[in-house]
Protein backbone atom coordinates (compact mmCIF):
# COMPACT_ATOMS: atom_id res chain seq x y z
CA UNK A 1 0.00 0.00 0.00
CA UNK A 2 1.70 3.23 -1.08
CA UNK A 3 2.21 5.96 1.43
CA UNK A 4 -0.15 8.89 1.07
CA UNK A 5 1.77 12.05 0.10
CA UNK A 6 -0.18 14.46 2.38
CA UNK A 7 0.32 12.18 5.39
CA UNK A 8 3.98 11.72 4.51
CA UNK A 9 4.47 15.49 4.28
CA UNK A 10 2.64 16.03 7.55
CA UNK A 11 4.85 13.48 9.26
CA UNK A 12 7.97 15.25 8.01
CA UNK A 13 6.67 18.68 8.95
CA UNK A 14 5.93 17.39 12.43
CA UNK A 15 9.38 15.86 12.67
CA UNK A 16 10.95 19.31 12.37
CA UNK A 17 8.39 20.99 14.61
CA UNK A 18 8.75 21.36 18.32
CA UNK A 19 6.60 21.41 21.40
CA UNK A 20 3.48 19.58 22.47
CA UNK A 21 1.48 20.61 19.39
CA UNK A 22 3.95 18.87 17.10
CA UNK A 23 3.79 15.73 19.24
CA UNK A 24 0.00 15.70 19.05
CA UNK A 25 0.15 16.32 15.29
CA UNK A 26 2.58 13.39 14.92
CA UNK A 27 0.32 11.16 16.99
CA UNK A 28 -2.72 12.28 14.97
CA UNK A 29 -0.90 11.58 11.70
CA UNK A 30 0.07 8.12 12.93
CA UNK A 31 -3.53 7.29 13.85
CA UNK A 32 -4.73 8.61 10.47
CA UNK A 33 -2.16 6.46 8.66
CA UNK A 34 -2.83 3.31 10.68
CA UNK A 35 -6.65 3.40 10.66
CA UNK A 36 -7.10 2.20 7.04
CA UNK A 37 -4.41 -0.43 7.59
CA UNK A 38 -6.27 -1.66 10.66
CA UNK A 39 -9.46 -1.83 8.58
CA UNK A 40 -7.56 -4.19 6.24
CA UNK A 41 -6.58 -6.20 9.31
CA UNK A 42 -10.25 -6.44 10.27
CA UNK A 43 -11.05 -7.83 6.83
CA UNK A 44 -8.24 -10.37 7.15
CA UNK A 45 -9.44 -11.41 10.61
CA UNK A 46 -12.99 -11.90 9.37
CA UNK A 47 -11.75 -13.98 6.45
CA UNK A 48 -9.71 -16.17 8.80
CA UNK A 49 -12.54 -16.60 11.32
CA UNK A 50 -15.06 -17.38 8.58
CA UNK A 51 -12.78 -20.02 7.18
CA UNK A 52 -12.08 -21.46 10.64
CA UNK A 53 -15.84 -21.81 11.22
CA UNK A 54 -16.25 -23.64 7.90
CA UNK A 55 -13.34 -25.93 8.76
CA UNK A 56 -14.87 -26.71 12.15
CA UNK A 57 -18.23 -27.53 10.52
CA UNK A 58 -16.48 -29.73 7.92
CA UNK A 59 -17.90 -27.58 5.11
CA UNK A 60 -14.62 -27.54 3.15
CA UNK A 61 -12.42 -30.28 1.80
CA UNK A 62 -8.70 -30.26 2.54
CA UNK A 63 -8.03 -29.11 -1.02
CA UNK A 64 -10.56 -26.26 -0.68
CA UNK A 65 -8.97 -25.14 2.57
CA UNK A 66 -5.49 -25.16 1.04
CA UNK A 67 -6.76 -23.23 -1.99
CA UNK A 68 -8.44 -20.56 0.18
CA UNK A 69 -5.32 -20.11 2.28
CA UNK A 70 -3.24 -19.74 -0.87
CA UNK A 71 -5.59 -17.42 -2.74
CA UNK A 72 -7.09 -15.37 0.10
CA UNK A 73 -5.37 -15.45 3.45
CA UNK A 74 -1.71 -15.57 2.48
CA UNK A 75 -1.90 -12.69 -0.06
CA UNK A 76 -4.02 -10.54 2.31
CA UNK A 77 -1.57 -11.15 5.16
CA UNK A 78 1.43 -10.37 2.95
CA UNK A 79 -0.21 -7.14 1.70
CA UNK A 80 -0.94 -6.12 5.27
CA UNK A 81 2.63 -6.82 6.39
CA UNK A 82 3.90 -4.69 3.50
CA UNK A 83 1.49 -1.86 4.30
CA UNK A 84 2.44 -1.67 7.97
CA UNK A 85 6.14 -1.79 7.09
CA UNK A 86 5.71 1.26 4.84
CA UNK A 87 4.53 3.40 7.76
CA UNK A 88 7.24 5.62 9.23
CA UNK A 89 6.12 6.84 12.66
CA UNK A 90 7.79 10.06 13.72
CA UNK A 91 7.88 9.88 17.51
CA UNK A 92 10.72 7.50 18.44
CA UNK A 93 8.62 5.89 21.18
CA UNK A 94 5.84 5.07 18.71
CA UNK A 95 8.41 3.88 16.18
CA UNK A 96 9.82 1.39 18.68
CA UNK A 97 6.36 -0.01 19.40
CA UNK A 98 5.42 -0.02 15.70
CA UNK A 99 8.38 -2.28 14.90
CA UNK A 100 6.76 -4.95 17.07
CA UNK A 101 3.61 -4.86 14.95
CA UNK A 102 5.64 -5.03 11.74
CA UNK A 103 7.42 -8.13 13.01
CA UNK A 104 4.17 -9.72 14.21
CA UNK A 105 2.39 -9.21 10.90
CA UNK A 106 5.36 -10.56 8.93
CA UNK A 107 5.26 -13.61 11.18
CA UNK A 108 1.51 -13.98 10.64
CA UNK A 109 1.97 -13.94 6.87
CA UNK A 110 4.59 -16.67 7.29
CA UNK A 111 2.29 -18.67 9.60
CA UNK A 112 -0.53 -18.48 7.05
CA UNK A 113 1.93 -19.59 4.37
CA UNK A 114 2.85 -22.58 6.54
CA UNK A 115 -0.82 -23.34 7.16
CA UNK A 116 -1.39 -23.28 3.41
CA UNK A 117 1.47 -25.73 2.88
CA UNK A 118 0.25 -27.91 5.76
CA UNK A 119 -3.27 -28.19 4.34
CA UNK A 120 -1.92 -28.88 0.86
CA UNK A 121 0.35 -31.62 2.23
CA UNK A 122 -2.23 -32.82 4.78
CA UNK A 123 0.49 -32.45 7.41
CA UNK A 124 -1.06 -31.98 10.86
CA UNK A 125 2.32 -31.52 12.58
CA UNK A 126 3.21 -28.64 10.25
CA UNK A 127 -0.24 -27.13 10.77
CA UNK A 128 0.06 -27.31 14.57
CA UNK A 129 3.41 -25.50 14.42
CA UNK A 130 1.92 -22.77 12.23
CA UNK A 131 -1.09 -22.49 14.55
CA UNK A 132 1.26 -21.96 17.52
CA UNK A 133 3.08 -19.26 15.54
CA UNK A 134 -0.27 -17.62 14.78
CA UNK A 135 -1.18 -17.61 18.49
CA UNK A 136 2.15 -15.90 19.24
CA UNK A 137 1.29 -13.23 16.67
CA UNK A 138 -2.04 -12.61 18.39
CA UNK A 139 -0.27 -12.01 21.70
CA UNK A 140 2.22 -9.64 20.01
CA UNK A 141 -0.69 -7.69 18.49
CA UNK A 142 -2.28 -7.33 21.93
CA UNK A 143 1.00 -6.00 23.37
CA UNK A 144 1.26 -3.51 20.48
CA UNK A 145 -2.23 -2.11 21.07
CA UNK A 146 -1.67 -1.82 24.82
CA UNK A 147 1.64 -0.03 24.27
CA UNK A 148 0.65 2.26 21.40
CA UNK A 149 -2.59 3.30 23.09
CA UNK A 150 -0.67 4.13 26.26
CA UNK A 151 1.54 6.42 24.14
CA UNK A 152 -1.43 7.96 22.31
CA UNK A 153 -3.63 8.50 25.40
CA UNK A 154 -1.97 11.77 26.52
CA UNK A 155 -3.02 13.21 23.16
CA UNK A 156 -6.60 12.05 23.54
CA UNK A 157 -6.12 9.46 20.79
CA UNK A 158 -6.55 5.71 20.52
CA UNK A 159 -6.11 3.09 17.84
CA UNK A 160 -9.04 0.70 17.54
CA UNK A 161 -7.80 -2.78 16.71
CA UNK A 162 -10.91 -3.50 14.65
CA UNK A 163 -12.24 -0.19 13.26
Amino acid sequence: MPRSTPVYLLLHLVLFGCGPDSKKAAATAYVATMTPILAQNTTLSRTYLSMAAKIKKNELSTAQIAKRFGKRLVPQAQDLATAVSAVEPVPPTVSEVHIGLERAWRNRAQAYGQMHKAWAAEDLTMFNGAARDHATVNRAEERYFESVNTLLAPHGLELNQYP
